[in-house]
């Protein structure tokens, strides 16, 4: 990563000023207007002997996700990203892939909201279909042909950067009157978003997580293997800056581990400035004591 480094000479003394490019500080997500979903794999998930049975939402919305059926429930997988933290995990069956289920009347995206999932899938088939978010007749996250998709009506996919297999990553979807993809794909916390449609269909049943089936009882159609650590949505298309203080919390708890430094505003450097040009003005005042001559 490039820094940018101030030097100031003055009277002989060197200062350098670093300042870290245009990078947001990062922020929990429940420090935003408008959240309406934040799961996180180590709060909030009750598991039972068959597998997890609620995940609970932390947005303060009670958008909480459940699942009864006990043939139908995702596992815990306990420390698999790459900072150490739990994942759930879900897998398809003979008869269908697991999923938790929101209640209808709770979560329902309409035209505008952004998305964030952190995800790792087991594979990247070159087929359509792979659904692991969202809801049964529109506003389907998903995979299609290996590329980071959403089906609003028509499909939206990003052709660049790719999803890759096995790696916990964050992708983003941001929707108004366009769909938005990105990926976190250098793992820093920076996700520069692709418009791919003007799609802008919306959906009333009820929000998915896993492989989104094509009814509430289940079935085959659109499974998903792989594992999610974390699920946060807004109810309204967040700001690029805002974007990136999410994906670089999120990038540091579940990814790197690393921290997003914000850059030093241009009246640190100035203070830095005065202070040098102060002391240097101190250096000049202090002189030798002149001899004594008897």
């Amino acid at each position: 990563m490039q820094s940018h480094i101030l030097w100031l000479s003055l009277c002989g003394v060197a200062v350098t000023c670093a300042a870290t490019p245009s990078q947001a500080s990062i922020v929990n997500p429940t420090g935003l207007s408008d959240l309406i979903l934040w799961l996180d794999s180590e709060t909030g998930v009750s598991a039972d002997a068959n597998g997890v049975a609620t995940w609970a939402d932390q947005s303060g919305s009670s958008n909480n996700l459940s699942q009864a059926v006990n043939g139908r429930k995702a596992s815990i997988a306990v420390g698999v990203t790459p900072t150490g933290r739990n994942a759930i995990s879900f897998v398809t069956g003979g008869d269908g892939s697991d999923f938790l289920l929101s209640n209808a009347a709770d979560l329902q995206l309409d035209a505008t909201f952004t998305a964030f999932f952190v995800i790792s899938p087991d594979v990247l088939p070159s087929n359509a279909n792979q659904r692991f978010a969202g809801n049964y007749s529109q506003g389907k996250f998903r995979f299609n042909n290996g590329k980071a998709s959403m089906h609003a009506g028509v499909d939206a996919d990003l052709n660049s950067p790719l999803p890759q297999a096995n790696q916990f990553q964050t992708i983003v979807y941001r929707r108004d009157s366009n769909v938005q993809i990105g990926i976190d794909s250098d793992f820093d916390g920076n996700v520069s978003l692709t418009t791919t449609s003007n799609s802008s269909n919306t959906s009333s049943s009820a929000f998915v997580l896993g492989g989104v089936p094509n009814s509430h009882t289940g079935g085959a159609f659109g499974s998903f293997d792989g594992d999610i650590a974390a699920v946060v949505i807004y109810d309204r298309t967040l700001t690029d800056n805002e974007v990136n203080m999410v994906s670089g919390y999120l990038n540091e708890e579940f990814i790197s581990g690393a921290h997003v430094v914000p850059e030093p505003s241009s009246g640190i450097i100035l203070a830095g400035a005065i202070l040098c040009v102060a002391g240097c003005a101190y250096v000049r005042r202090r002189r030798r004591p002149r001899r004594q001559h008897p």
